[in-house]
């Protein structure tokens, strides 16, 4: 169940919780009216069939609208999700070539993942 959680002034707020059929529910609350702080709530369900991991978390949301889902330990194979509310769309996206042989994967590892985070390879010896 979603809480009632009211985020800050001027910003939104994602809650993940999981339903009795283990589906993620995604309550996004988005405030419509600064002066009058009215928000709106919508829900989205998300199968378990849809996201084969159960421990994911609120990575954040892309420029685009979509919300990013990740696992929180790392796991052979290891996938991000992206969620579109507008279209309810879920795109799973594999993560390979965490070193030489994905030993990063081999054991559970915590995973930190950042939206529109950019590296440049060049830079990484």
């Amino acid at each position: 169940m979603c809480s009632d959680f009211r985020p800050g002034l001027t910003s939104g707020g994602i809650d993940l919780t999981y339903d009795d059929n283990d589906a993620i529910k995604l309550c996004v609350w988005v405030l419509e009216d600064v002066e009058k702080q009215e928000w709106s709530k919508y829900v989205y369900t998300l199968p378990e069939s849809q996201v084969p991991v159960y421990n994911v978390f609120v990575v954040g949301m892309t420029a685009t609208g979509e919300i990013v889902l990740s696992a929180k330990q790392t796991s052979r194979p290891f996938y991000v999700f992206y969620y579109n509310p507008e279209k309810n769309t879920l795109q799973s996206v594999e993560i390979r070539g965490v070193g030489e042989h994905q030993e990063a994967f081999d054991s559970d590892r915590r995973v930190y993942a950042f939206v529109d985070y950019v590296v440049d390879s060049k830079f990484i010896t």
